[in-house]
């Protein structure tokens, strides 16, 4: 095996985050090398595991690890700065390919600029190639984010009446009909597997900065820009 060819030993094992494709190979590395069960660290530990907290320092030999709570990714994301490279192992936040699946759009920002206040210049990501300019990569990541809540909200203010204040008269639409507004018409599988998430992630980033709202019809919401928040009294049972 690897470790048995370059003579060398695994000392603790620290997981990023608990997707199955990065924890999937704890068990059987702990049947080759049983003493390692005691020493598996996660973020929100689960049973047997050991916790990381935010600024967490690891040592072995040669190598001083700091762990960088980092969620958005998954609630429980860690990245590492590897302090002898100054190199962030970036997990799923940061891939070495393409972009990543985001749980919340809010927090998954804030943690990129965390990421990027590590001051790391190389990252190794959980997928990919190596990331040679970490600053620049991480600020595509943030643009690419931002630009698409810009655009949502664009289209939202466009489409509201500025002087319709009355929540029940107020142009409202579906995530489907902006996803329209701003793609055209999509299938359903790009919809659902693709779009309607990214449209969702941005609008309820939206919402919890107070400039759009949804009002129920059915079981469906519908959303609208509140391009005049500051000066409404918030609806009972509509608004966000």
């Amino acid at each position: 095996m690897y470790l048995e060819t370059y003579s060398l030993d695994v000392a603790q094992i620290l997981l990023t985050h608990w997707h199955g494709d990065h924890t999937g190979g704890v068990r059987d590395l702990i049947a080759q090398y049983p003493e390692l069960a005691s020493k598996v660290y996660k973020n929100q530990p689960g049973r047997e595991q050991l916790p990381i907290e935010d600024g967490q320092i690891f040592h072995v030999e040669g190598a001083t690890i700091r762990a960088v709570f980092s969620p958005g990714h998954a609630v429980d994301h860690m990245c590492f700065v590897l302090l002898e490279e100054q190199a962030l192992f970036t997990g799923d936040n940061i891939l070495g390919h393409g972009f990543t699946v985001i749980e919340d759009l809010s927090t998954y920002l804030d943690s990129l600029r965390y990421m990027g206040d590590q001051q790391c210049h190389v990252g190794y990501p959980g997928h990919g190639v190596k990331i040679d300019n970490l600053p620049s990569r991480i600020k595509l990541y943030i643009q690419r984010e931002e630009l698409r809540v810009a655009q949502v909200y664009t289209i939202l203010v466009e489409r509201t009446q500025y002087g319709e204040t009355h929540l029940q008269n107020r142009p409202s639409f579906t995530s489907r009909e902006l996803v329209a507004f701003l793609y055209g018409e999509v299938s359903d599988t790009l919809f659902d597997m693709a779009l309607e998430p990214c449209m969702s992630r941005c609008l309820w980033k939206l919402a919890e900065e107070g400039r759009v709202a949804f009002k129920l019809i059915g079981t469906s919401r519908r959303w609208y820009a509140r391009v005049r928040a500051q000066a409404e009294t918030l609806q009972k049972g509509g608004d966000f």
